[in-house]
């Protein structure tokens, strides 16, 4: 397909992905979840007054972007600040981080629907279909880009590269260095521990440092940016002790909104988020101002009107032709300044289109009352009542000066500079500098991590950028996270619904399939999708790496045999421990197993002190939510297996939830790896986390049996060192 193609194709995707989203939200399918791209924030006290509230949250917020509330039992249930659709609306209006309150003012009626529930019923949530409009904003901007990789590069291994000097590198990883460092599009698949990070991709990247030359990283999660940089790091500290070839304080930037942890360890390749919020406080700034500067000058077109409305009716209707010539050049003249203004207003420019002398005179009325019955909320700042027009544009002129000084040293000035940018595809289209010379398009190399977890739709914008792309991944792992069950897409994709959601599969597909989507027909590339067939390469290169140091050798065999089925190996000198806590329970009415949560929270109270490092993670969201709540010292470290991906424990301990008495539509969804269920990719990135210990809290004899079914779990329960019964 051309890039024109791609780009009406990807564009059509995501109006019909806001359009879905926004039915689910509001309920329109009672089967779906209501929650759905949402993050929710519980509160711990509202202060209610007149005329606001005064929200304290449990957790932090970011920033008051794409706020709204959730009140359970009310008829509509999510209130935002948009209050075009309804009267029941509430404004964000500040948040203070140190106490995490944030101030809100809610609509009248709101206001009394508020004050009819209780704190417990309210939450804070942030809408996530920006992200969507991020992606959708992309195409429309850069999506005449999209194509493959404009250039080839060219190394010579000995020569050009080398390998760490740590370990010796195995002969598929030298071939997947070689496959990298030689092609356009390439794709190396290796399981953990394979040396996808530490081998081929650190490799591939000083091989570029050392030639002068610039990379980029781009990873789907911002838990994963930091664990490939972490990678690469770990490789660059041993082998540049010296900072020969890479300063990683100067010339590596880790864009977006990096963790804590990552902070602590390596602040100074972080964005520096003191001159980015500067940034965007004085872009908001201007923001504000240009819209008071704006009302004010459709204030002063009351005298253009007023002239407009006089000449029609006083003089126009009684003139002589030539006479009514000469009006309607005044008119027109006054309409004009009308245009010009109101026509600058990207959302108002509407107003004035397709007006000329023959309709302006029905219409004048309309469009003047338009623009003054507009909620215009920035003429009541009260802030800047007093200032006159010029003292505010010297506010601008003067946020402008400071603006360049911030950009000189901020984020913009590093990404031109830096020898390594580390980003997720959402900061990539969210930063238009970065399509720009100097940005992402003027990096030498871009490489895609976690490939097989990373969506069609969102790592496509890599593609608008033109250097050589390699993908890195594991696809036999967790796939892409879609908000919309596969079934439902593939009943859009084969059936006749006017060609709504005919495309949705592109938010489930991953990104190993771009080959396809630039060379062949977009109903080949549907078909494959729906029939569950793997990618088509005949001009992307490809690299298989099977040793891992990761497993013990008994565990590769059955992840050979139950998944990857590529003769993986595992080492013969390691072990890892496989313990069974045999946790018969009821049947569970959600996917919260309460047997299983008692019995973890009951081992973590007992072990927490001498266990080391760990991780709790299960395949659910009502389980792993009930565990951190009854397990609030360490809640940061119960996941769900979907929020530990690219993550590693030396102890992992798994609540698998579903067991023998789950009565459920698909009872085993994300635990058994046998159609129609989906647990194949989900239980092995589980399993995979453990480094020395693995300890599994199930139905032990229900899956024991399954593992004469070859299902995954089964046969990894029936092969655990120790099994414990715990007494309920």
């Amino acid at each position: 397909m051309d890039a024109k193609t791609i780009k009406e194709i990807g564009i059509r995707s995501c109006e019909d992905m806001l359009e879905q989203i926004s039915h689910m939200q509001k309920g329109v399918d009672p089967r779906e979840n209501s929650l759905v791209s949402m993050v929710v924030n519980d509160v711990k006290h509202i202060v209610r007054k007149e005329n606001y509230i005064q929200i304290e949250l449990i957790k932090g917020i970011k920033d008051l972007d794409n706020l709204g509330l959730s009140i359970e039992n009310s008829k509509q249930k999510y209130f935002y600040s948009d209050n075009s659709s309804s009267e029941d609306y509430v404004i964000f209006d500040d948040y203070d981080e140190s106490s995490r309150t944030v101030l809100a003012y809610p609509s009248d009626s709101l206001m009394k629907i508020i004050n009819e529930h209780e704190d417990k019923d309210i939450k804070v949530i942030v809408d996530m279909k920006w992200l969507i409009e991020l992606t959708k904003n992309c195409f429309e901007r850069y999506g005449d880009r999209i194509g493959y990789p404009h250039s080839t590069p060219h190394f010579e291994a000995g020569v050009d590269y080398g390998f760490p000097a740590e370990g010796e590198p195995t002969e598929e990883q030298k071939q997947a260095v070689d496959t990298v460092l030689n092609n356009s599009l390439s794709y190396v698949w290796g399981a953990p521990g394979t040396g996808k990070t530490q081998y081929v991709l650190a490799t591939s990247i000083l091989a570029y440092v050392k030639k002068g030359k610039r990379v980029a990283i781009i990873a789907p999660t911002n838990n994963s940016v930091e664990q490939v940089l972490r990678g690469v790091l770990k490789v660059i500290e041993k082998d540049d002790p010296d900072n020969k070839y890479i300063n990683p304080k100067q010339d590596i930037l880790r864009m977006g909104a990096a963790t804590a942890e990552f902070i602590h360890d390596y602040g100074d390749l972080c964005e520096d988020n003191a001159i980015v919020s500067k940034i965007k406080q004085l872009q908001r700034s201007n923001k504000i101002i240009e819209s008071i500067l704006f009302e004010r000058s459709i204030d002063k077109l009351d005298a253009n009107f007023d002239q407009i409305e006089a000449l029609y009716e006083e003089e126009y209707d009684i003139a002589p032709f030539e006479k009514k010539k000469q009006i309607e050049a005044q008119i027109m003249d006054y309409w004009s300044e009308i245009k010009i203004i109101v026509g600058s207003h990207q959302e108002l420019s509407g107003y004035v289109e397709n007006i000329d002398e023959f309709n302006l005179r029905t219409r004048v009325s309309s469009i003047r009352s338009r623009l003054k019955e507009r909620d215009r909320p920035s003429l009541e700042i009260t802030h800047y009542k007093d200032s006159t027009d010029a003292e505010l544009s010297l506010i601008i002129e003067d946020n402008n000066k400071r603006l360049a000084e911030y950009e000189k040293y901020g984020t913009g000035y590093r990404s031109k500079h830096v020898k390594i940018m580390a980003m997720t595809p959402f900061i990539l289209m969210g930063r238009p500098s970065l399509f720009e010379e100097g940005g992402i398009v003027d990096v030498d190399h871009i490489f895609i991590d976690e490939a097989g977890y990373a969506n069609l739709i969102q790592t496509m914008p890599v593609f608008m950028c033109g250097p050589p792309i390699t993908m890195l991944g594991d696809h036999m792992q967790l796939p892409p996270v879609c908000e919309i069950d596969r079934e439902k897409i593939i009943t859009w994709a084969t059936g006749e619904f006017n060609g709504y959601m005919k495309n949705g599969f592109m938010w489930d597909q991953s990104a190993r399939f771009i080959e396809s989507f630039l060379f062949d027909d977009i109903d080949n590339i549907r078909d494959q999708y729906v029939k569950d067939e793997e990618p088509s390469y005949k001009i992307t290169a490809l690299a298989n790496l099977t040793k891992s140091h990761r497993f013990a050798d008994s565990l590769a065999k059955i992840l050979d045999k139950a998944v990857y089925k590529n003769g993986i190996r595992g080492r013969e000198d390691t072990h890892l421990e496989v313990i069974c806590y045999n946790v018969v329970g009821k049947n569970p009415e959600t996917r919260m197993n309460p047997e299983e949560v008692e019995a973890v929270t009951e081992y973590i109270k007992k072990n927490k002190s001498t266990i080391g490092e760990f991780a709790v993670i299960t395949p659910y969201r009502d389980q792993r939510k009930e565990i951190a709540r009854r397990n609030r010292s360490v809640e940061d470290q119960i996941l769900t297996i979907h929020g530990s991906q690219g993550r590693e424990w030396k102890t992992v301990i798994i609540s698998v939830a579903d067991n023998r008495s789950s009565q459920r539509e698909v009872p085993l969804r994300f635990t058994s790896s046998i159609p129609p269920n989906v647990g194949l990719k989900v239980m092995n990135t589980a399993v995979s986390r453990a480094k020395e210990r693995l300890i599994l809290f199930c139905d032990y004899e229900f899956w024991r049996d399954r593992a004469k079914m070859s299902d995954l779990l089964g046969m990894i329960v029936a092969d655990s060192n120790t099994v414990v019964k715990y007494e309920i």
